[in-house]
């Protein structure tokens, strides 16, 4: 994720002039700022041409850390899932077994 707060804060430019550089409105800016997105990669290419190389001191690494996140939940989910299949086939066996009964006497 690109700290574009720290960035332009240590640049000392507005968002304003953030806005004209990258062609984003002023909320996709705040957005970017407080961490709901990020900048894309060809608005970070626009501040490298412009600022240099330097940019890249600005991206750290949390989105990998966010992916690692979603992986666990999304593991958390599936395991959820599975339990609850094992109990659905269960009260499935259980019916049958009821059914079966019931149809012999």
């Amino acid at each position: 994720m690109f700290d574009l707060k720290r960035f332009r804060k240590d640049k000392r430019l507005t968002q304003t002039v953030i806005c004209e550089i990258t062609g984003y409105s002023q909320g996709s800016i705040s957005n970017i700022e407080r961490g709901s997105f990020d900048i894309s990669p060809e608005a970070l290419d626009i501040l490298v041409e412009k600022f240099g190389d330097d940019v890249r001191d600005y991206i750290n690494d949390e989105p990998l850390q966010n992916f690692n996140n979603i992986s666990n939940l999304q593991q958390e989910t599936i395991n959820s899932l599975q339990e609850t299949i094992k109990s659905q086939q269960r009260t499935i066996e259980n019916l049958s077994e009821t059914i079966k009964n019931l149809t012999t006497k």
